[in-house]
């Protein structure tokens, strides 16, 4: 099959696969310091030298060079895909531990709101104990009883 025969790989420029080179010996050198891409624009997502970047970042030119004789266009898509489909899951776990929880405590107080932060937590089950520790709290140190923990 020839190059141009070859349907495009569905790329959604999401740059993922740019965030991980400081992982593999053949592209160090395109690490800025953090593993990301020196030729990465972080709020594009796109490539600045896209026209001369590295064989190993074209799918198809990589194909053409180094599998064709070993495999179809189609696996080498699908895998491709499905590393694709691992980094976005990946970096959607790693989006969760980037949360911060503010748990707060707001009363009126003298016809005032009176807020305070209570807890941080990055985790969920650790902010689910910081506020059921306010609960509890908030229940001691008054009349509330209509306040509940979280599970």
């Amino acid at each position: 099959m020839k190059y141009e025969d070859l349907p495009d790989f569905p790329c959604d420029a999401c740059g993922l696969c740019c965030m991980g080179v400081n992982q593999y010996d053949h592209s160090k050198y395109l690490d800025r310091g953090d593993g990301i891409c020196k030729n990465l624009d972080l709020e594009t997502k796109k490539c600045n030298i896209y026209l001369t970047r590295p064989i190993f970042c074209r799918v198809k030119d990589y194909y053409m060079s180094f599998l064709k004789d070993k495999m179809t266009w189609k696996d080498w898509s699908n895998r491709n895909q499905e590393a694709c489909k691992y980094l976005k899951k990946l970096a959607s776990e790693k989006e969760k531990e980037n949360n911060i929880y503010v748990i707060t405590n707001n009363a009126v107080v003298d016809d005032e709101i009176d807020y305070s932060i209570y807890g941080v937590a990055t985790d969920i089950n650790e902010a689910k104990k910081i506020f059921n520790q306010a609960v509890k709290d908030a229940k001691t140190d008054s009349d509330f009883d209509n306040l509940n923990a979280i599970e």
